[in-house]
């Protein structure tokens, strides 16, 4: 039973981050038609309407014991923060680099963070498998032809920014999932997120999508996408990988948004990979494989804080 269940949440965890990855071309389309804090409020406030109703339908109790405030905070306002790179990049930065970035990074932040409070070493398993993922990540963003002064410019400090930020959303809903239903804690830090960005989304944040929605017949159903699919289905089923996972496990196949993300921009953009894409991209798998196999006695250890 336990291997059945793991095996669904494995299964989910490729669909959820092969949705991640054309979030970051649909994302550079939607930053391109509306302005970062009403984008924003606006993908937090609809993610946060659409658990609610299923909350509501499927009868879950939204109580939130005190002993989750903290996380709900670290959560709502590390997405909030996430969120704000995550646009800010795709609009200023290097086209492409974000989605190598920041998922080549973040498992890197997430395994060293859980070995921070848990005080213990990574096992050479780990390091190899993070090595791996890094170098596909470098492979894809064939950072060789990279120029240092274009590299730093503020578009990809965005990126290495929002990558600090998830690998704390992702370590609050893991300490979080122990108490309440991963969704529940979504829902309340999608809510807490709409929140703190209301004040800079402006009064006129309706008429602004309106605008958006009147300029663009496709800008609403880019909107759809980055709230609906990815928000809710997608991050959901990704903090209730984290609870069956472990955070480290469940943060590993981040390593596979590179490859769906350059897929996102060939089909959106026409941007065709590389043979240094696709290289890369078997990296990324090959580093998921091996930061998955692990003794049994083990599983239950990793990432868990």
């Amino acid at each position: 039973m336990q291997l059945k269940r793991n095996t669904i949440f494995l299964m989910g965890m490729l669909i959820a981050m092969s949705i991640w990855g054309f979030a970051w071309a649909i994302g550079k389309l939607a930053a391109l038609q509306l302005a970062l804090a009403p984008l924003i409020f606006w993908r937090f406030t609809i993610s946060a309407a659409g658990l609610l109703v299923f909350l509501l339908a499927s009868r879950q109790s939204l109580r939130l014991p005190r002993l989750v405030w903290l996380p709900v905070l670290v959560g709502g306002s590390s997405m909030a923060l996430y969120n704000y790179f995550f646009f800010a990049g795709v609009r200023n930065g290097l086209s492409g680099a974000g989605g190598v970035l920041v998922t080549t990074t973040n498992p890197i932040i997430t395994f060293l963070l859980v070995a921070l409070f848990r005080r213990r070493l990574l096992k050479w398993g780990d390091i190899l498998g993070l090595m791996l993922g890094f170098i596909g990540g470098m492979l894809m963003l064939r950072i060789w032809e990279i120029e240092e002064v274009q590299f730093l410019k503020s578009g990809n400090l965005f990126f290495l920014l929002a990558s600090f930020t998830w690998a704390f959303s992702t370590f609050a809903g893991r300490r979080a999932g122990t108490v309440i239903p991963p969704v529940v804690f979504t829902f309340y830090t999608f809510f807490l997120a709409a929140l703190l960005t209301f004040p800079f989304a402006g009064n006129n944040a309706g008429e602004q999508l309106l605008a958006a929605v009147a300029h663009n017949d496709f800008f609403i159903w880019q909107l759809l996408f980055l709230t609906v699919v990815t928000n809710s289905f997608a991050t959901g089923i990704y903090f209730n990988a984290t609870k069956v996972l472990g955070s480290s496990r469940a943060s590993s196949f981040i390593f596979l948004v590179p490859a769906t993300a350059m897929l996102g921009s060939w089909l959106i953009f026409g941007e065709k990979p590389q043979l240094t894409t696709l290289s890369g991209g078997a990296l990324a798998l090959l580093s998921v494989m091996i930061l998955n196999r692990r003794p049994a006695n083990e599983r239950n250890l990793v990432g868990k804080v």
